[in-house]
């Protein structure tokens, strides 16, 4: 591992300790955590930093206001397929543009390439990142994306979730999901 990607692994895991709460016994939790963020970053080839994905968003703003055409502001990010499809639908229903993903790589690949607003993800998916560790990442690479975190095991209280994040417990009721990505304030 060279030093300057184990330096950043390092200050990654001591902050997301630190975003915990400092808690006891939780190391190797924390530090599996950055290294996978590492990897993504590395997978993905962005910046530490953002700053080609800022620079892509603002070549695309004349375009954007130019067309008329707004790009997809929600990203649904959930393997569970009925509850993805069900959750789609409410969206469209509402009017609400959305793409959908099963996994973070899918997620992160559309994020490189699309402007969203909020990302929906759910906390429990079997690949090696799961909802909190996609939350970090988008909040990380893309600072104005909001993120949404959805589990029906456990319940987060909003100081474990950090800024931007907030948490849905499932089953969502759609109602409740719509009137959250329509109320600026309830991201924030």
């Amino acid at each position: 591992m060279s030093q300057d990607r184990f330096e950043w692994i390092s200050k990654r895991a001591y902050a997301l300790w630190e975003e915990a709460g400092r808690p006891i016994g939780r190391d190797q939790e924390h530090w599996t955590m950055a290294v996978t963020e590492r990897e993504m970053l590395e997978r993905t080839q962005a910046s530490i930093d953002g700053h080609e994905v800022l620079a892509k968003k603002r070549a695309l703003v004349p375009l954007v206001a130019a067309s008329q055409k707004v790009a997809a502001r929600v990203l649904l990010v959930d393997d569970e397929v009925e509850n993805r499809r069900r959750l789609m639908a409410a969206l469209e229903r509402a009017g609400i543009t959305a793409a959908e993903a099963s996994n973070a790589g899918q997620a992160i690949c559309l994020l490189k390439d699309n402007s969203f607003e909020t990302v929906i993800a759910d906390i429990n998916r079997p690949s090696p990142v799961d909802g909190l560790g996609l939350a970090t990442c988008v909040r990380s690479l893309w600072p104005r994306t909001k993120v949404i975190i959805m589990s029906g095991i456990v319940k987060l209280r909003k100081a474990q979730l950090g800024p931007g994040v907030s948490f849905f417990l499932k089953p969502v009721p759609e109602a409740k999901l719509i009137a959250a990505l329509n109320d600026k304030r309830f991201l924030y």
